[in-house]
């Protein structure tokens, strides 16, 4: 599998000898990322690993820097699987991207549908984002999807932002202090686990490494229009890690500190079954 070039530094495998690069020469999303798979085991017994693609900058990102890294020997015998939910019935984004990821990387697009436009403006016509009633739907279908295409893992693009803004919205809007997890298996289908590699790493930083540039391809239309909930969590951890230099780094710091309160109440749960 190879590429032309990430987008921050222009490496290029014509131009560079695969086996002489090192972690310093890498953009930095892709360090943080090679890091996250270690760290998590996330991919040790992964041969087949979709990837959800959404046409959006993170996903994109997610794409490439998996990519860079089989493409330079940093994970092996891992086969790519590119993933689109076609969510809207829009076949100009269907083939934008199945065009964009087969002239890239070579690579044929697994496209799934479900149309979720109706509960997507029923929850609109009520003042709602479309996410809460879209996402399930969504998930479902990824579930499937997994289990059609034998996949041993699949890979969702969240980062570091992401992350914190859906625990500010948890705390504030349902009481909980939780957030999505670096390795999670779903009730539709629990054999194959989710793996969010960027989940230490700063949204800036993602978009770095996205070929299509910071915007992506294309976004999903209504999330974008009425997430604003979501929209001002966003922004406000945008804000806070670009005025507080050190906020990225405690925020990785408080999410590990979840990750063992939670790992050790499962633990016990697990006890006392």
């Amino acid at each position: 599998m190879k590429f032309r070039e990430l987008t921050d530094n222009k490496l290029s495998p014509e131009d560079k000898n695969e086996q002489s690069l090192t972690i310093q020469d890498m953009p930095i999303a892709v360090v943080s990322m090679l890091s996250t798979i270690q760290q998590y085991h996330m991919l040790d017994d992964a041969h087949k690993l979709g990837i959800a693609l959404s046409g959006g900058a993170d996903s994109l990102a997610l794409l490439e820097g998996i990519a860079f890294l089989i493409n330079y020997n940093y994970l092996t015998s891992i086969e790519i699987i590119p993933i689109y939910i076609n969510q809207y019935m829009d076949s100009q984004k269907e083939e934008k991207l199945k065009n964009y990821v087969l002239s890239r990387y070579g690579l044929a697009l697994q496209v799934f549908t479900i149309d979720t436009r109706p509960v997507a403006t029923s929850l609109i016509q009520r003042g709602k984002a479309p996410c809460r009633g879209c996402a399930p739907l969504r998930a479902k279908v990824l579930a499937k999807a997994s289990s059609h295409l034998y996949l041993d893992a699949l890979a969702l693009g969240h980062h570091l932002n992401d992350i914190m803004a859906t625990l500010l919205m948890n705390v504030f809007h349902r009481g909980k202090f939780e957030t999505m997890q670096p390795v999670a298996f779903r009730k539709h289908n629990k054999q194959v686990p989710i793996v969010r590699p960027f989940y230490f790493t700063e949204e800036k930083h993602v978009k770095d490494v996205c070929p299509a540039g910071a915007s992506g391809l294309f976004d999903c239309g209504m999330c974008t229009l009425h997430a604003t909930e979501r929209a001002r969590a966003m922004a406000y951890v945008e804000e806070t890690f670009r005025i507080h230099s050190t906020s990225p780094h405690f925020a990785q710091e408080s999410l590990q500190s979840l990750i063992q309160m939670e790992s050790v109440s499962l633990a016990n749960i697990q006890d006392l079954e």
